[in-house]
């Protein structure tokens, strides 16, 4: 199948966006002649002093929908109460400011912040930040994270162009999340297990910013901590009582870091970025079974990865027509994890002979890039450039790949009213021989991925058709346009197109092509001083082929597909997604009413083919998006605000089913395959004077 994403994530996207109550998009437009005290000039406005404004809404919405709430908690049916508001002070004298705000305060969604310093001199700001990320919705139990993140950040300014800068972040995350379980061989069981972490960030930063030369010297850490090390759950079949899968370990990372910047001559500038850092991971291991188990080869992992960065780059302007850039980066993980052999589970009972162990994988990067441009004639400019990336691999499937990677790009300005741009590239990856030897890149079970030999058997050779495509050779075609052409002063037109080919030519199992297009046609129209509208149209499709085949001691099994190593099945795959959005906005009374109408409408289907077996029914999922919205300003310090949002949202998979058929699988039963919902809001806004 693809390895791209769903390509209707994009619309969720925009969908998502609209249903965030625009409450505190209003209080950005606060008119900021609402607090004129008095000038210091004639033609210079006086800010300084207090600002505030309080907004209070109520909203009801008519059912559950945990699709429409997914970033703002708006999940269930019912009333609820909103609050934003701002305060604001400019001191008229010494530049001290404080700024303290608070958005959607009555939503899973709230945002609460306080700033203030002076301003040349230091500064601090107290921020809280919480939002929801509802997944499913499943009968008697909701899959959803709630993160809330605190954080302070500081800077001072302890003299002439120096500077010092610090944060704190914690961050915990709550809630529970779908787990697949097995015992054994027994029934398999999707689980709803809970989430509770918290990760601690931190760091120092001392700058220099002179006339030629800038510098700055920096400390980060992460300290990442889960309250759970372990999942459990009862086993409704013959021993053992309960089943037991490892949690996300405890972990750290820690990392120096400096960064210069020079200006050589009044054209040309150097850039240079040098990082250590270290990331261990010490928690104890689980032991390999519930019941009675075998001492483990260590108590933990012991792991320990070190990375090194370091980046030189240099821009020029040798004429005013043209530019000059290139860059060089070498970047190391170095992983010490001393490697130990474990035996594997068969059942919790019975554990393998044979054994595995872990593989502390490394790479070494070295990336060139190198980009020239030139201005041509009317406005035109010529661009172009070449990247190599050579990777250097450890414990992996190959041992070096080189990607390779040729651009232009034109962008032309033949009238006042056309804007044009043509990027084409081309790219090539070579990748070493696939490795042959059980000891290096693969792991020797007694069911390994490649075949099946007796417990204790002779193992074969891994066999080289199995390659990840990452590591395999590829060529890659990518061309994209774009053009604004504004006709009149009122119309303005747009079109975007982007297009790429994957080509794996080397590839017998695996990904062997995948292609992709999108383009994008867009209008905005001014009827008037108070009223505009805009409109596009998005259509994008994202296919693949691969080819695969199942195999019991080296006796291959396909569908009928034949290929050159044997039998095989091929298989297809094509997403398509198609968009349509329409935005509206009428100041019906000037300085008075102001109304607004947006509509998203996304439909997606995926579709998965094999050659000469039935088709698979069709995926598909509909987003349709609706959001009126209406202010009215009574006076300078009252404000009326009311909202309409309308969401359906509607799938089809194959694969959600009700739970009686799924004989194979203990699920958490089925999500709503149609959800839909209104919102109604209402909000007042009193801005102090």
């Amino acid at each position: 199948m693809s390895a791209s994403k769903s390509p209707l994530q994009y619309a969720l996207l925009v969908a998502a966006l609209m249903q965030i109550l625009p409450t505190a998009a209003m209080a950005a437009k606060a008119d900021k002649d609402d607090d004129k005290k008095g000038k210091a000039c004639a033609d210079c406005p006086d800010y300084s002093g207090w600002a505030k404004w309080f907004e209070l809404g109520i909203g009801v919405q008519s059912d559950d929908a945990y699709h429409f709430g997914r970033y703002t908690g708006l999940a269930d049916d019912g009333a609820f109460l909103n609050a934003n508001g701002e305060a604001t002070y400019r001191a008229k004298e010494n530049g001290g400011y404080m700024n303290a705000k608070v958005v959607d305060l009555g939503l899973e969604s709230r945002n609460v912040s306080l700033e203030a310093g002076r301003q040349g001199k230091y500064g601090v700001t107290i921020d809280y930040d919480q939002i929801p990320n509802y997944l499913k919705q499943y009968p008697g139990v909701d899959i959803k994270t709630v993160r809330e993140r605190t954080g302070i950040k500081f800077s001072t300014i302890p003299g002439k162009d120096w500077e010092i800068t610090g944060f704190y972040r914690h961050e915990e995350k709550d809630g529970t999340k779908e787990v697949g379980a097995i015992i054994g061989v027994s029934q398999p069981r999707i689980l709803a297990a809970p989430v509770s972490y918290e990760t601690n960030d931190f760091g120092l930063n001392l700058g220099y910013k002179g006339e030629r030369l800038q510098a700055l010297i920096a400390y980060a850490g992460s300290l990442f901590n889960n309250d759970n090390a372990s999942i459990t759950w009862p086993n409704s079949l013959p021993a053992p009582a309960t089943g037991q899968i490892a949690e996300s370990p405890d972990n750290q990372f820690h990392q120096i870091s400096a960064l210069l910047g020079y200006q050589l001559a009044d054209r040309t500038r150097l850039g240079a970025k040098l990082a250590f850092g270290r990331m261990t991971q010490d928690q104890n291991f689980l032991p390999f079974r519930t019941s009675a188990s075998p001492v483990l080869p260590a108590s933990s992992l012991d792991g320990e990865v070190k990375t090194t960065l370091a980046k030189l780059d240099i821009s020029s302007r040798p004429s005013p027509r043209l530019r000059l850039e290139g860059s060089y980066t070498y970047s190391n993980r170095d992983n010490n994890t001393p490697i130990n052999t474990y035996n594997y589970v068969i059942t919790d009972t019975i554990l393998s002979p044979d054994a595995r162990q872990n593989r502390p994988y490394s790479f070494e990067q070295n990336l060139l890039r190198l980009k020239a441009g030139y201005r041509l004639p009317k406005d035109a400019d010529l661009s172009g450039g070449f990247d190599y990336d050579k990777m250097d691999r450890t414990y992996q499937q190959v041992t070096e790949t080189e990607d390779k990677t040729l651009w232009a790009q034109l962008k032309l300005h033949p009238a006042d009213s056309v804007e044009a741009r043509l990027k084409v590239s081309h790219a090539t990856r070579d990748a070493s021989a696939p490795e042959t030897s059980w000891d290096t890149a693969y792991q020797s079970p007694s069911y390994p991925e490649s075949g099946v030999t007796p417990i204790g058997g002779t193992l074969p050779p891994p066999n080289p058709l199995m390659l990840a495509f990452e590591y395999a050779d590829r060529t890659r075609d990518k061309v994209g346009f774009d053009v604004s052409y504004n006709p009149q002063e009122k119309l303005t037109l747009g079109f975007a197109l982007d297009y790429y080919k994957d080509d794996y030519k080397n590839m017998e199992l695996g990904l062997t092509k995948a292609t992709g297009i999108s383009f994008t046609p867009s209008l905005t129209y001014v009827f008037s001083e108070n009223l505009t509208a805009s409109t596009y149209y998005t259509y994008e499709r994202l296919k693949s082929d691969q080819t695969g085949a199942e195999w019991i001691s080296e006796t291959y099994i396909g569908g009928g597909a034949s290929c050159s190593f044997g039998p095989c099945w091929i298989e297809s795959d094509s997403n398509t997604t198609q968009t349509v959005g329409l935005s509206v906005n009428w100041k019906a009374i000037p300085k008075k009413l102001d109304v607004g109408a947006d509509l998203v409408y996304a439909d997606f289907t995926g579709k998965i083919r094999f050659e000469n077996e039935p088709a698979l029914p069709d995926l598909s999922s509909t987003l349709t998006a609706l959001g009126v919205h209406g202010t009215y300003k009574k006076s300078d310090t009252l404000s009326f605000r009311t909202d309409y949002r309308y969401e359906r949202y509607k799938d089809s998979d194959w694969a959600n089913i009700p739970e009686s058929l799924l004989t194979t699988v203990d699920t958490l039963g089925v999500t709503p395959k149609k959800q839909e919902t209104h919102l109604i809001y209402f909000s007042v806004r009193y801005a102090f004077k």
